[in-house]
């Protein structure tokens, strides 16, 4: 009996000695791990925005989307095990790691800016995987007792030990027991009856400390060896959208960016005016869903238009039109509102190089990306109707936005309008804050055209007798109309 003693006296001083350290300390990391998430969302969102424009290569924004993501997944998961919230140990592992991944994603929103993003890439991913690694150990070091909306956490240690103990003095009692059951006197008295029972309840009551969550938990927060709170329920929220203006024909794909995503089980996306559902998205274009992105592609049905498309759907009485010089003219000055970026860029390139001391800045307006605000669809209808007017007089301009209007409705089975689009489960329904405008392309023009978007030096310096290249980025208004291969000289 003394040796049994000792055991258990030295089993509850490893418990003490290693829960006490870990509960009193514990921090609560939840806001933090939010405002990280959100910071995490708009890295992601300005990523795919330039790869989206052309200003990022899709391989250098596939490979931080998947750090982030996986980065994301962690925190979200662990956020959801623990009922809502995110705590570290007394040693602040994950806080230094959400320190560090702050940083890293301060480096990242710099390098989009100033265009640095391609030479540090390897080093900033190679970081993020690491305390991607760092947050998961040190996650692993916590158990999560759960029964009902209860929570328990504990160390690892303490809870093998107890697990452990338990099942030590399970086998001593186990012992005791068939000793007593099977010895040699076999006289069933009253005090044998009693002592039997108890052993039984010594027995359940160990059994119960190994198999339930719910006991042991409350045992080992009782002695103050581990945290017991009440969990909140974590609901999927859509926080963004891009693009907010989506013109038919010209994007390809819609973001929807969120926290707790992954809680929607079968997930169906739709657009709505007010309450009424609009249009719903097939499954086949949720081309990618995770705990903070949803993405939507495959428009199969919402490609471009051709010229020739116009010219059948109005036949020969509208041909005089579309042939009209008015016409042209106001299918390229539409075309020039909704992308300003089409201007005339003469003489952009200096025809004699001096050396220079440090490395010339030759950009375009568009060098710097800033996410233009939405436009409504009012505002995007008005403007087509200025110029209509302008090129074609009142009448003649009425005639032909009707005409364009049917030939767009009958084209994409959707009318353009400003749309609330959302996320649901047959349940619950996640609604983005913000609405998508959803356009009608540019009408269709016979010719297309050819524009500079972006010029910069290859070479950092520009040095006198020496040739030197540029990097020259175009850009195609119509481009649905080039029907061949073509040369730029």
């Amino acid at each position: 009996m003394k040796k049994i003693a000792v055991l258990c006296t030295l089993i509850s001083y490893l418990i003490l000695l290693n829960g006490c350290g870990l509960v009193s300390k514990l921090k609560d990391l939840t806001q933090t791990a939010n405002t990280l998430l959100e910071s995490i969302n708009s890295v992601v969102e300005q990523i795919d925005t330039k790869v989206e424009t052309g200003d990022l290569t899709r391989e250098i924004g596939n490979l931080i989307d998947e750090r982030l993501n996986n980065l994301a997944q962690v925190i979200e998961t662990t956020i959801q095990n623990n009922g809502g919230f995110i705590f570290d140990q007394v040693n602040g592992t994950i806080d230094n790691a959400f320190s560090n991944i702050s940083r890293l994603l301060d480096q990242i929103k710099t390098g989009i800016l100033d265009d640095s993003l391609p030479m540090l890439i390897g080093q900033i991913s190679s970081e993020i995987q690491m305390n991607i690694n760092l947050i998961a150990s040190s996650v692993e070091d916590i158990i999560v007792l759960t029964f009902g909306n209860v929570f328990v956490l504990v160390d690892k240690t303490v809870n093998s030990i107890v697990i452990i103990s338990s099942i030590i003095l399970l086998a001593i009692g186990l012992i005791i027991f068939i000793f007593l059951l099977f010895r040699k006197k076999k006289e069933f008295t009253a005090f044998r009856a009693i002592g039997l029972f108890f052993m039984l309840v010594y027995l359940g009551f160990f059994l119960t400390i190994i198999f339930s969550n719910r006991i042991r938990g409350n045992i080992i927060a009782g002695f103050n060896l581990g945290v017991k709170y009440t969990g909140i329920e974590v609901q999927p929220k859509i926080t963004g959208v891009y693009p907010e203006n989506f013109t038919f024909g010209t994007n390809d794909k819609i973001f929807l960016y969120g926290r707790h995503l992954n809680k929607i089980d079968t997930l169906k996306v739709f657009l709505r005016t007010g309450n009424q559902v609009k249009y719903t998205f097939p499954d086949d274009n949720i081309i990618v869903a995770t705990q903070n992105r949803i993405v939507l592609g495959n428009f199969k049905t919402w490609g471009p238009v051709v010229f020739a498309e116009l010219q059948k759907f109005l036949g020969p009485s509208g041909q005089a039109l579309l042939n009209s010089t008015q016409y042209k003219r106001f299918a390229k000055r539409v075309n020039e509102s909704i992308y300003p970026h089409i201007i005339n860029f003469q003489n952009i390139v200096p025809h004699n190089i001096q050396p220079v001391i440090s490395p010339p800045a030759i950009n375009t307006p568009l060098a710097g990306f800033k996410k233009v605000p939405r436009k409504n669809i009012s505002e995007i209808q008005k403007v087509r109707e200025n110029i209509a007017v302008q090129e074609l007089g009142a009448i003649q301009s009425q005639s032909l936005l009707g005409k364009l209007q049917d030939f767009f409705t009958t084209r994409y089975q959707l009318p353009e309008g400003d749309y609330g689009i959302v996320a649901f489960d047959n349940k619950t329904e996640i609604e983005s804050p913000q609405l998508i405008t959803i356009s009608y392309p540019v009408p269709p023009a016979p010719l297309p055209d050819i524009f500079p978007m972006e010029i910069k030096w290859i070479e950092p310096y520009a040095v006198a007798g020496r040739a030197t290249a540029l990097n020259v980025r175009l850009g195609f208004s119509h481009p649905e109309e080039i029907k061949n291969s073509f040369t730029v000289r």
